[in-house]
């Protein structure tokens, strides 16, 4: 069956012809500042020439000038010399787009905080509307909020004004006042505070609000989870279209398809907008093959890897695994153990993966005692251990905490492990003992195990199944580590066009210069080897600036490589601004491999594994699309549209080179393994990585 493609928008018109806007020339945080560009003329004439303008919009003020528009202005047809007949705006006839777009913002502010719903504008001067949900958890310390934003917009998908409708989940507001609250919180987690239904920041709060701390309450956040040593949520994964529908659906249904704002807007339709067949477009089947053992493909990588092993074997000699397990996770430990040495019909070791004859090595391996802090001991076993060079260690550390439920500091146990044995030249794959046994077939636990074991050793579990091209990919992302606070770029990610990992470094935030000294260095190390590179890919964390592309092009001059640099920005998040729902499946979310165009070089990639003609598997997961912009320092590559498939096409095969595990991601490995590395990297001791870590995949 065909797909059905929705945005999540509604279109509208305003529900009067003209407005009349009050303005003044002097300046008034209460009002709405503008340009002299952006104003009426009649403005300008009456106040005099000067840089800005404030306006209450149709709030009628003393001493304040009137100037009534229409708010559809009026178009005149000229002819050019070669006689093509062209239709300009006529200057002045209405009021400016950017003056209606804040107009209907503020609009809907003013709608919303009427019916009695929490407002604030965000960064980008969108609406953000709180709606209070029914919390069931009665001795909650919170109250639960509905989070939408609403975005208005002029013509970017149709021909016409266009309200973009966006559900951003659940926030959650301290039900107990600032001045009430007990609990040992350090006043920099504090952020935002809700005083008398208006949002204040913290650290910016004014006098009426710092002298009623009492009815100031504060919204809830990730240093505030730190502090309180909560337990992190568990993922949700049921179908996120189904949520995202249902509640922009109850948005619609409830607060805009009423009279009260039929009285500001006239919706063209209650239904979300049709995507444009011309706007579609999708990635060729081939894209999703992957080569296996002896190059045999196939499109699911927990099949091929099972029928076919992996496609190249570590190259190290001899393999010890050493085992880190709590006394009382002794048995996990055991069942890791069998399964590695083919003790089950199910599952054949996992000499399958490395090509080497399983050994653990009891006399270095660690039975912990102390469950709540086992580091110490940890620590003081690893500090003490004596290892050969001529073996090359795998540890393996049965957690006793769970990642998704963990606190701060048992997080934090984690991650000094995994950095105490990379500065012993050890790789170490850890296992959460809870989830092992709550497993209802830990083979597929023992699977995952081996693809981890595989890569972090430098096997390739898996390539694409592509021919080597003289083209390097390298992946920038910069990533804001949130529960401690800490910015980074980890970056140099770099691949060859089958997915062949090369290196990776790390940096800090704005180190522009030193990540493109990485990049050449990478560029050298690869046209050493390729000295005919025709290309190189850089995949961003986000729209790249002039400023942060210069100093690459002026690294590769030096390198006297006059080659075409495509940056691909990926939002290192799923979208959830421009969504799409296929409304002729029941599941809601587009095939795998679709991609929208919605702007210049913009594009929606929904990536997953809803494949055509293939079941669906709901453990999968419902991925939202990639938010993917590609820019070029040759503008004229741009026009190519075989050229702009074949990137589009290369982010959505890097996401399937995840070596975690079998289950595919839907973010590309080039932004996904930066991700993960921000993630670790602040945990650790001087927040650096050992040279030995350096060129292999530790992390996964």
């Amino acid at each position: 069956m065909p797909e059905s493609l929705h945005f999540n928008i509604l279109t509208f018109t305003d529900a009067k012809e003209k407005h009349s806007f009050w303005f003044t020339q002097q300046e008034d945080k209460n009002l709405y500042r503008f340009r002299k560009d952006v104003v009426p003329l009649e403005v300008i004439e009456h106040f005099g020439e000067q840089e800005f303008y404030y306006t209450s919009f149709t709030v009628e003020n003393t001493g304040f000038y009137p100037v009534e528009k229409s708010v559809i202005p009026e178009y005149e047809e000229s002819v050019t010399d070669d006689g093509e007949i062209v239709t300009k705006r006529v200057h002045n006839s209405a009021f400016t787009i950017s003056m209606q777009k804040k107009f209907y913002n503020w609009q809907i502010q003013q709608y919303f905080r009427a019916k009695g719903c929490l407002v604030k504008s965000d960064y980008i001067l969108d609406s953000e509307v709180w709606i209070q949900k029914e919390n069931k958890l009665e001795d909650s310390l919170y109250n639960l909020y509905d989070r939408f934003t609403l975005r208005v917009q002029f013509q970017i998908i149709s021909k016409q004004w266009e309200l973009v409708l966006i559900y951003d989940g659940v926030s959650k507001i301290f039900k107990q006042s600032l001045s009430d609250i007990d609990e040992d919180i350090p006043t920099d987690a504090y952020r935002w505070l809700l005083f008398e239904k208006e949002f204040y920041h913290y650290q910016r709060m004014p006098d009426k609000v710092a002298r009623n701390l009492e009815k100031a309450f504060p919204i809830w956040n990730l240093k505030i989870r730190k502090a309180l040593n909560e337990t992190a949520e568990k993922p949700d994964t049921s179908n996120k279209y189904f949520k995202f529908k249902e509640k922009i659906t109850f948005l619609i249904k409830d607060f805009l398809k009423i009279p009260q704002f039929e009285d500001l807007f006239r919706l063209q339709s209650d239904k979300l907008l049709k995507v444009p067949e011309y706007r579609v477009g999708g990635v060729r089947s081939s894209m999703n093959d992957m080569l296996f053992g002896e190059e045999k493909p196939d499109y699911t990588p927990l099949f091929g890897i099972t029928k076919n092993g992996p496609f190249d074997f570590p190259k190290c000699k001899n393999i010890h695994f050493i085992y880190f397990v709590h006394e009382d996770d002794k048995d996990i430990g055991e069942l890791v153990h069998r399964y590695f040495n083919k003790k089950f019909d199910n599952f054949p070791g996992i000499e399958q993966y490395t090509g080497k004859k399983y050994f653990a090595d009891k006399e270095l391996g660690c039975r912990f005692k102390d469950k709540e802090n086992p580091w110490p001991e940890i620590n003081e076993h690893i500090t003490n251990l004596k290892t050969s060079p001529d073996v090359t260690y795998v540890a393996i550390y049965i957690s006793p905490f769970s990642r998704d439920t963990a606190t701060f500091t048992q997080q934090g146990i984690y991650f000094k492990v995994k950095q105490a044995l990379l500065n012993k030249g050890i790789v170490c794959q850890v296992l959460d003992a809870n989830h092992a046994r709550e497993a209802r077939s830990f083979v597929y636990n023992a699977i995952n195990l081996s693809i981890a074991i595989n890569a972090k050793l430098n096997g390739t579990p898996w390539r694409l199944d592509e021919d080597p091209k003289d083209e390097l990919i390298v992946g920038v992302g910069a990533f804001h580590n949130r529960v401690t606070e800490t910015k980074y770029i980890a970056s140099a990610f770099s691949f060859d066009n089958t997915g062949k990992f090369n290196r990776f470094d790390h940096f800090f935030e704005n180190q522009t210069k030193e990540l493109a000294g990485r990049i050449k260095i990478t560029v050298k190390q690869f046209t050493s080897i390729n000295p005919d590179l025709k290309r190189l890919v850089i995949h961003f964390y986000k729209t790249m600036k002039q400023s942060e592309l210069a100093p690459i092009e002026k690294a590769l001059h030096e390198l006297d490589l006059h080659i075409p640099i495509f940056i691909v920005s990926v939002n290192k998040t799923e979208s959830t601004d421009y969504i799409a729902f296929d409304e002729a499946s029941s599941l809601l979310m587009p095939y795998s491999g679709t991609w929208i165009s919605f702007g210049e070089n913009k594009y929606l990639l929904f990536n997953n594994i809803r494949y055509r003609n293939k079941t669906f598997k709901p453990s999968a997961g419902y991925p939202f699309p990639l938010k993917i912009k590609i820019d070029c320092n040759d503008k004229r590559l741009l026009k190519d549209q075989k050229t702009i498939e074949g990137l589009l096409e290369q982010v959505y095969q890097f996401s399937r080179m995840y070596w975690k595990s079998f289950r595919q991601q839907n973010l590309p490995v080039t932004l996904k393994y930066s991700a993960m590395i921000a993630e670790m990297v602040p945990y650790f001791e001087g927040k650096t990585i050992p040279d030995f870590g350096k060129d292999k995949l530790w992390f996964l």
